[in-house]
């Protein structure tokens, strides 16, 4: 599933725009960033161990909540990253323009290092922006959505929207997430009934991909339900029970009472299979010789917020809704996250920028700075300051 993505370089704005247009990357969100890093990530996982962002977040609406707008509140994540408290959101901008200011402006890099603007294609994306009104916004979506919870059933259709248009992708998951069962010796013996079967759905998908889900995925279900009911002798939150699949039923029976689709299981079965692996793996992966701190998935979900500081607006910004899987130490006495596994961001094309000094001018020119970036008090000041000085 993970692929490199394409590669270009510039030196000037001209060719940032004819990258752009040739490439149709108006049609792409993107990020600038203002030099190389090891990934994308959101602010609240870039620390050694993982930290409560969502209770820094909650500390932070308790001491401010009273004097805010109500679409503040309501957008209270937003805010709260706009003014420094980690989160899970990950900036983008539908402008390119926007994101290549972010790859040149300097803040703790020297100025002739290369900055690079990564862009990730629209198809990829999931608008979940009405289930993040605070506080819903504080529940882990990724733990909710493969535990089938209720609060998550909106997802559920935005997911067999996809599938229309991705079905190679889904197919893909199913089959990356079942093989990672072979990756422990205990789950390799567990689940060895299921994997002949992914491997006949992978050859068959090279035919009809449609049809093969149609065969393939009630009997990769039914064996993943029967391999751990023959385990049953060890429960845990993850053993699969049939009330979850029975709600599941009754949700797709009230989807397809306003839709001409049909519609399988294979969504139902793309996140169990990730429910699964997590419930196997996850809990003993700190012990391992291949530590799970980090997953894949072809889709991201995004958040767009409405305008509650002016520089979303001028910045066109949305975020990425990293996702991310928490394990918590089970003892009252002990309050802490023990393991954390978190979403990879991985763009479709990225563009390498240099001469960014250069190209700062040049979008200067065309009104594109840091008093437009961040239209507040200090950063107009600060940018009427740097023009002042640059004149002498």
């Amino acid at each position: 599933m993970k692929k490199k993505p394409k590669y270009f370089e510039i030196k000037d704005l001209n060719e940032y725009i004819n990258c752009v247009t040739k490439n149709d990357l108006g049609k792409y969100i993107s990020r600038g960033e203002n030099a190389k890093y090891n990934n994308i990530t959101s602010s609240a996982f870039r620390y050694s161990s993982p930290i409560k962002f969502q209770d820094m977040t909650d500390t932070f609406y308790n001491e401010v909540g009273n004097t805010i707008t109500n679409m503040q509140r309501e957008n209270f994540t937003a805010f709260a990253q706009h003014h420094g408290i980690p989160t899970n959101l990950v900036d983008f901008s539908k402008s390119p323009l926007v994101s290549l200011f972010f790859a040149c402006h300097e803040s703790d890099k020297k100025i002739d290092d290369a900055g690079y603007v990564h862009f990730i294609n629209s198809n990829r994306l999931i608008d979940i922006t009405e289930m993040l009104k605070y506080p819903n916004s504080q529940h882990n979506i990724f733990r909710n959505l493969i535990y089938l919870d209720s609060s998550v059933h909106p997802i559920i259709l935005q997911l067999y929207r996809y599938e229309h248009t991705h079905v190679y992708e889904i197919i893909d998951i199913i089959i990356e997430w079942v093989n990672k069962l072979k990756d422990d010796n205990n789950t390799k013996k567990k689940y060895k009934s299921v994997f002949p079967i992914v491997k006949e759905l992978k050859i068959q998908t090279k035919e009809n991909p449609y049809f093969a889900l149609f065969d393939f995925t009630e009997k990769i279900l039914n064996e993943i339900i029967k391999d751990n009911q023959k385990d049953c002798g060890m429960l845990t939150d993850f053993t699969i029970f049939e009330e979850y699949i029975e709600e599941y039923h009754a949700l797709i029976k009230k989807i397809q009472e306003f839709t001409q689709y049909n519609y399988l299981d294979d969504i139902l079965l793309m996140l169990l299979v990730i429910r699964t692996v997590f419930g196997e793996l996850f809990d003993f992966s700190l012990f391992s010789k291949k530590p799970f701190n980090s997953f894949d998935l072809p889709f991201y979900f995004i958040y767009s917020p409405p305008n509650i500081l002016s520089r979303i607006e001028n910045q066109s910004s949305l975020f990425i809704y990293q996702l991310f899987y928490d394990d918590y130490i089970a003892d009252p006495y002990i309050d802490k996250i023990e393991n954390r596994a978190t979403q990879n961001i991985l763009p479709d094309f990225t563009i390498k920028i240099n001469n960014k000094e250069k190209i700062l001018k040049s979008l200067d020119s065309l009104g594109i700075n840091l008093k437009f970036i961040y239209n507040d008090y200090d950063n107009i000041a600060k940018y009427i300051k740097t023009k002042g000085l640059d004149a002498l």
